[in-house]
């Protein structure tokens, strides 16, 4: 009986756990991102799209300043959204890529 009793627990446990998490999840989505929060995550798009990019290989050892700058002037032409859809394992792309490329051009590390 304190087996199945236990397993039981457990079960509900981990269901709980499940549940928590998922909702903490979607909290998380629903939430906006603030300005600063976009500007880092255009920050690390730009650093990481740099050094994806060949053309940009003689840039490489000024990315976090160049980055710095252009992630700065980029977030005041982004939404949220944009900002939000952007993925770190992909090439950057839409109008967070447009914005970063184009910020780029003016920063100089």
């Amino acid at each position: 009986m304190k087996v199945a009793v236990g397993g039981v627990v457990a079960a509900w446990v981990v269901a709980a756990g499940l549940m928590g998490a998922a909702a903490s999840a979607a909290a998380q989505e629903a939430t906006p991102l603030s300005g600063d929060q976009m500007r880092r995550r255009l920050l690390d798009a730009c650093i990481i799209e740099i050094w994806r990019r060949p053309e940009m290989k003689e840039i490489r050892e000024t990315a976090v300043a160049r980055c710095q700058c252009a992630s700065g002037k980029a977030v005041k032409s982004v939404t949220a959204a944009d900002v939000a859809n952007i993925s770190y394992t992909q090439p950057l792309v839409g109008p967070a890529r447009d914005a970063v490329l184009a910020a780029l051009q003016g920063c100089n590390g």
